[in-house]
C-alpha cells in the first residue's frame, strides 16, 4: 500500500488494448473505509494537484467545506441566481471546471457541459443553450 501524506492511495491503470474506460485498481489493501453517511464539511473532497508559486508540484487537501465556500463566494461574486445557464467548456478535472458547475448548482441555476470544448460548436451551443454565462 502506497501512504501519501497519510492517505492510502490506489491506483488507476488503463487496460493496455481494453479499449476506452477498462482499467484496473490497485493498492490500498488494509485501508480503513469512511465512516457511513454523508460526507462531513471537514472531509477531503478532493485531492488538488498544483504547482503553484514555486514550481514543485504538490497535492493541496481541499475539504468539502473548501469546495462550498469557493462556490458560494463564485456564485455571489458573479451574482448568479436561479434563472442563470453556465455552459461551462472547461474540464471537470480541472479545478476551474469545477468550481463553475459548482457555483452554478449552489446558485440554484443550471449548468450544460458539452463532451469537450470544440470551437466550432461553441457559437450553435450559445444558442441552442442560451447560457447567461460562461
Amino acid at each position: 500500500m502506497i501512504i501519501w501524506t497519510g492517505i492510502a492511495l490506489i491506483e488507476l491503470a488503463p487496460v493496455p488494448g481494453g479499449g476506452a474506460g477498462l482499467f484496473t485498481l490497485s493498492g490500498a489493501t488494509g485501508a480503513r473505509p469512511a465512516p457511513p453517511g454523508p460526507a462531513r464539511s471537514s472531509d477531503v473532497a478532493l485531492l488538488l494537484q498544483t504547482s503553484g508559486t514555486t514550481a514543485r508540484p504538490k497535492g493541496v487537501p481541499l475539504t468539502q467545506a473548501n469546495l462550498a465556500a469557493s462556490a458560494r463566494r463564485i456564485a455571489a461574486s458573479l451574482g448568479l441566481g436561479a434563472e442563470d445557464r453556465c455552459l461551462d467548456v472547461m474540464p471537470l478535472f480541472h479545478i476551474h471546471g469545477l468550481m463553475v458547475l459548482l457555483a452554478s448548482l449552489v446558485s440554484g441555476g443550471s449548468v450544460a457541459c458539452p463532451p469537450r470544448f470544440d470551437v466550432t460548436r461553441f457559437a450553435s451551443w450559445l444558442e441552442a443553450l442560451r447560457p447567461t454565462w460562461y
